[in-house]
């Protein structure tokens, strides 16, 4: 049977609590209730009383209690409350005493939720249902958020609708092999979405998971941080402009062997059109992505910068790191013919690079461009070559 941990300040919502608990007990589901209340009287009884979330958060209920009977602003008791949520909720995955989680509530209980759901990794089932959809962000995390209608034609709809979601989510069973391939991480932009297409076909073809990032590798950074990422290819380091060296540092930390392409970083990725940019970037080359997004071509100080940062991420790196460069383009249009492709300034990257790293870590330097078929076939095989040293170590 499957364990749902259903988060609720049981003053206000315990009657919306209990219908979920009940829709949930319907699909085959044990709901386990934690209080985030401080103040009412619960409306119904609690399996982690808020008591314990107090406590978890470092102040007791009755100090809470007081200081809000004095005047005390909500605030402090939300703080509380939320590190207590966050803390025993990660205590409880940890300990495998549930499978998935839910929240119900308003300003406040959504806040609380989103932090105690934040604390977990990736792939567990997370669902708050909530009055209020604007103003709180669920980051990159995997939070999936309905509105809660409070009217008496939606309401009841709205509980059976997220209960049924939470009871789909666990049902499904996802497939997992008996020996597990080695998940691999690669990064990807849709201007490089052609030489990443072709770099997973080919890590597939020699037994590796690839799992592609588009656009924001938070979400990598986290998987790495959890242990499930057993290499990474940084075939589109764009963000290492707007990151810097702490981008993508935890690959290195893990001592995971890496790749690093400098993928998109002919350009700027910038909210607008030609009209809006400023005059900084007006009289350079740029290509119109969206109705309001503009690239603007880099120029040679800030690829100087990028080579700077991602070779003091690669320094201090504890697993093996090789840089592979495209020498006919960084993006779909950084290529002849295109209105990014200057390759002298390209060259300023691997000049600065070359500078910078230690003696040991090796730059591969290619007359392909970066969506080209030999250059994914590069890219791999290299990466495939320290992986597999990395894999005759650790079974030594």
């Amino acid at each position: 049977m499957k364990k749902v941990v259903l988060l609720a300040a049981l003053d206000t919502r315990g009657g919306l609590a209990k219908s979920i608990k009940r829709r949930l007990q319907e699909k085959g589901c044990e709901v386990v209730i934690m209080d985030t209340g401080v103040l009412g009287q619960p409306e119904m009884p609690a399996s982690i009383a808020r008591k314990a979330v107090a406590d978890a958060g470092g102040k007791k209920l009755a100090e809470l209690i007081q200081a809000a009977k004095q005047g005390a602003h909500q605030a402090g008791a939300v703080k509380v409350m939320t590190r207590g949520a966050e803390k025993l909720v990660r205590e409880f995955y940890d300990a495998g005493k549930f499978d998935g989680i839910m929240a119900v509530g308003g300003t406040t209980g959504t806040s609380i939720a989103l932090a105690a759901m934040k604390a977990l990794p990736v792939g567990v089932p997370k669902l708050i249902l909530t009055t209020v959809m604007g103003g709180q962000s669920v980051d990159n995390k995997d939070i999936m958020m309905m509105p809660l209608k409070e009217d008496a034609e939606n309401l009841e709809r709205c509980l059976v609708q997220a209960a049924y979601a939470m009871a789909g989510m666990l049902a499904a069973q996802v497939r997992t092999k008996l020996e597990p391939l080695p998940m691999i991480g690669i990064t990807a932009l849709g201007v490089t979405t052609a030489g990443v297409e072709k770099a997973l076909r080919l890590l597939q073809e020699k037994g590796y998971d690839p799992v592609v990032f588009h656009a924001r590798s938070e979400i990598l950074g986290e998987l790495i941080e959890e242990d499930r990422m057993k290499g990474i290819i940084d075939f589109t380091s764009f963000e290492t402009l707007l990151l810097g060296k702490e981008r993508l540092l935890s690959a290195g930390k893990k001592a995971l062997p890496q790749i690093i392409v400098p993928g998109a970083l002919d350009m700027l990725i910038l909210p607008g059109t030609r009209d809006t940019l400023s005059e900084e970037y007006s009289s350079r080359p740029t290509h119109e992505h969206g109705p309001m997004i503009i690239l603007v071509r880099t120029n040679p100080d800030e690829l100087a910068k990028a080579a700077q940062n991602i070779a003091d991420r690669a320094n201090a790196a504890l697993g093996p790191v090789k840089i592979v460069i495209p020498k006919k383009g960084f993006s779909s249009v950084d290529k002849e013919g295109h209105p990014f492709y200057k390759p002298e300034t390209d060259q300023v990257f691997a000049k600065n690079l070359k500078t910078r790293l230690k003696p040991e870590i090796h730059v591969f330097e290619f007359d392909s461009h970066v969506n080209d078929e030999e250059f994914a076939e590069q890219v791999v095989d290299i990466f495939h070559q320290i992986f597999s040293q990395v894999s005759k170590r650790g079974q030594k």
